[in-house]
C-alpha cells in the first residue's frame, strides 16, 4: 500500500460513492484484499527499505513519476496527511454515523470531520509527530506547491520542528498540483537521490539495481 498512489485512488472512490451500497461493498472487498496481502507478507515494492511520510498535496501531472523516484529506492509512503485533508477528515475510523439519530449524527460527524481536516493543516506539527511514531517512519517528505500557499506556507516550521524534536530526516521538494511547468525532473531526482543516500548512511540498505 502506497498512501500517495493507492491511497489517493481509494479516497476518490470513498468520496464519490460515500453512503452507497456500491461504496460499502468496494471498501469491504478492499479491506479483505489488503489484509490478505499483509498475511502473505506482500508489500507495495518487492523489497521495502524505507517507510516514509508525505506531507503536502500531490503533483498530479507527474504523480506516477514522483512515486517511481521513491519506490526505486525501496521507499514507500506509509502515510500522507493529504488523505485526511482530501477526505474532509472522514478517514478517521472512529467516526461512525448513528442511524438511530440521522440528522443529529450527520451534524455531529460533519462538524468533527471538518475540524479534523482543518486541524491537519493548522496544527500539522502535532499530527505529523504522532503519525511518524504510529507508522514507524524512517523519513518525511514535504512537497510545497506554487498554486496554493495556504498548504505550503508553514512547511518550513513544521519540518524544522519534526527534525529537531524527533530526529527524523526530511526532504523538501517543490513543484505544483496541476501545472507541469513547475516539475523539474532532473532537479527533483537529484534531491530524492541525495535524501536516500543520507537515509542509507543512517543504516539503510543499498538501492535496487537498474534505477
Amino acid at each position: 500500500y502506497n498512501a500517495m498512489l493507492d491511497g489517493l485512488t481509494y479516497i476518490g472512490i470513498m468520496n464519490v460513492y460515500r453512503g452507497t451500497e456500491e461504496g460499502v461493498d468496494y471498501m469491504r472487498r478492499l479491506e479483505e484484499q489488503l489484509r490478505a496481502k499483509v498475511a502473505r507478507g506482500e508489500g507495495r515494492v518487492a523489497e521495502e527499505r524505507f517507510r516514509l511520510l508525505f506531507s503536502g498535496t500531490p503533483c498530479y501531472v507527474s504523480m506516477r513519476r514522483l512515486v517511481e523516484l521513491f519506490e526505486s529506492w525501496g521507499g514507500v509512503f506509509a502515510y500522507s496527511d493529504y488523505l485526511t485533508f482530501a477526505a474532509g477528515g472522514m478517514d478517521a475510523g472512529e467516526m461512525v454515523y448513528d442511524t438511530s439519530r440521522p440528522l443529529e449524527s450527520l451534524a455531529e460527524i460533519t462538524a468533527l470531520a471538518a475540524q479534523r481536516g482543518l486541524s491537519n493543516q493548522f496544527f500539522a506539527h502535532e499530527r505529523l509527530a504522532q503519525q511518524l511514531r504510529d507508522h514507524d517512519v524512517d523519513g518525511s517528505v514535504f512537497h510545497g506547491i506554487k498554486s496554493c500557499r495556504f498548504l505550503s506556507s508553514g512547511m518550513a516550521d513544521t519540518r524544522n520542528y519534526l527534525t529537531k524534536r524527533l530526529n527524523i530526516p526530511s526532504l523538501y521538494i517543490e513543484s505544483d498540483l496541476i501545472d507541469p511547468r513547475y516539475w523539474s525532473d532532473a532537479q527533483i531526482k537529484n534531491r530524492v537521490d541525495a535524501f536516500f543516500e543520507s537515509l542509507q548512511q543512517r543504516g539503510g540498505a543499498a538501492p535496487a539495481a537498474g534505477r
